[in-house]
């Protein structure tokens, strides 16, 4: 399948599911989002995010069904009715909010029919629901111009910018507190560059120590199993409820994640004897033994990314991912296997599953299931092994994504990982060297 690589409106993009992006406006009145009826078997979602990167709540497949429906999204300070006709009221923390809508896409020749479904979503205000005059506008927003290096030097005029439109909560009163006693907070100005030295560096190391903090996070506190990594760092308020810590290494891994109950990433990057992935020295199999595909209701994928920007990279044959939609297409193995490769270069004069780039990429897998698909399935012993040989191109890491669950509560972490991760082989394409031990 080929995908565009100039998009880069997303970091590790789903690229099984086109995206649509809404931006609402939630400061004069609600907005109204309408989605058409699904065809059955085709997965869809709507995920609501607003400014402090809570997911406030879902639409689609998992959440509500295929059914057709208008839906209603409100400020944090909105007072009013619901009208007849809506099916569900969600509330932003802040009164900005973004909208991602993802439509599977089943193959190249299924653009059409996804396009008629995007084609389907409808935003609009309240008042023209009601077929009522529009409130007064809001006032018009300079927002400022953001880029990478302006964030590092201005940061604290973004945040109290951000903050004039994101009203505490009550878990925040501390720290809004602590930010207040320095200048930073809606209608403030913190003027970072005027302050004396000693307090810009205090305020630096601050800064340097927060950031260790969210990086030694993310090292330890993600679930281990099998030498996978299981990340469930986004939620709704009361799923992050104050862990500051966790909020931040949610965004910095991945910003706008999905809830666990919809999309869990797995991801891997060492061999089990602990060795990082690196295409540039092996070619590598993924094997997943007869009967032992991801067991979804929606599907699973395995998908390409630059190792450094977490972006789709350039290849030789134009493809990005393999998922569940190409497996008809698939030569199993003699015994019932199916074995995915994974290299730079062509095997036997053949064009491999996916082709490394000759820089260093990430390799991120798919699976989507519903939350009746998990339990402890993986027998005990049949746990992932990873081996390597030959010397070939572009570091790889191996992540699975599970969507359309229901809670996803901490304990239930190890029940998935081996759920889905411990069918899965990767194996040397060459000489079959197996590492020892699992990480």
């Amino acid at each position: 399948m080929s995908i565009p690589t100039k998009d880069t409106a997303v970091v590790s993009p789903n690229s099984d599911t086109p995206y649509s992006l809404a931006w609402l406006d939630l400061r004069a009145e609600p907005i109204i989002l309408s989605v058409p009826a699904v065809e059955s078997g085709r997965y869809y979602s709507v995920q609501l995010i607003d400014g402090n990167t809570y997911n406030y709540g879902y639409i689609g497949s998992r959440a509500t069904g295929n059914d057709a429906g208008d839906y209603m999204v409100v400020g944090p300070e909105w007072k009013g009715e619901t009208p007849a006709g809506i099916k569900k009221v969600f509330r932003s923390s802040t009164q900005f909010s973004l909208a991602i809508y993802r439509t599977q896409l089943f193959g190249p020749d299924d653009m059409p029919n996804v396009e008629k479904v995007q084609a389907g979503y409808k935003v609009g205000t309240l008042s023209a629901y009601l077929g009522n005059p529009a409130p007064a506008a809001s006032p018009a927003v300079d927002f400022p111009r953001a880029d990478n290096d302006l964030i590092k030097t201005n940061f604290f005029e973004y945040l109290d910018f951000a903050l004039q439109f994101a009203p505490a909560t009550p878990n925040e009163a501390a720290i809004r507190a602590k930010l207040a006693k320095i200048g930073v907070g809606p209608g403030k100005s913190f003027e970072f560059k005027e302050l004396p030295l000693g307090h810009r560096l205090e305020i630096a190391l601050g800064m340097r120590d927060g950031e260790a903090k969210v990086k030694e996070y993310l090292g330890e506190e993600l679930f281990k199993a099998n030498g996978w990594s299981v990340s469930d760092l986004w939620g709704d308020a009361a799923f992050i409820d104050g862990d500051w810590i966790k909020r931040a290494a949610g965004a910095s891994a991945g910003i706008y994640g999905n809830d666990a109950a919809e999309a869990v990433y797995i991801l891997g990057r060492n061999a089990a004897n602990g060795e990082e992935l690196d295409g540039s020295k092996h070619n590598y199999t993924l094997t997943f033994p007869k009967g032992e595909l991801p067991p979804v209701n929606a599907f699973w994928s395995v998908t390409m990314y630059d190792g450094k920007k977490q972006l789709l990279i350039e290849n030789p044959i134009n493809r990005y991912l393999i998922n569940t939609a190409m497996l008809s297409s698939m030569k199993k193995n003699a015994d019932g296997s199916l074995t995915l490769y994974l290299q730079k270069d062509s095997r036997n004069g053949e064009r491999v599953e996916l082709a490394a780039g000759a820089r260093r990429a990430n390799l991120s897998g798919i699976a989507d299931v519903l939350a009746e698909n998990r339990g402890p399935v993986c027998p005990a012993g049949r746990q992932r092994h990873l081996a390597a040989a030959g010397d070939r191109g572009g570091e790889i890491a191996f992540a699975t994504t599970l969507v359309g669950g229901a809670d996803f509560p901490a304990a239930a972490a190890p029940v998935v990982a081996d759920f889905i991760v411990c069918p899965l082989w990767v194996d040397a394409v060459d000489k079959g060297v197996e590492s020892g031990a699992e990480r």
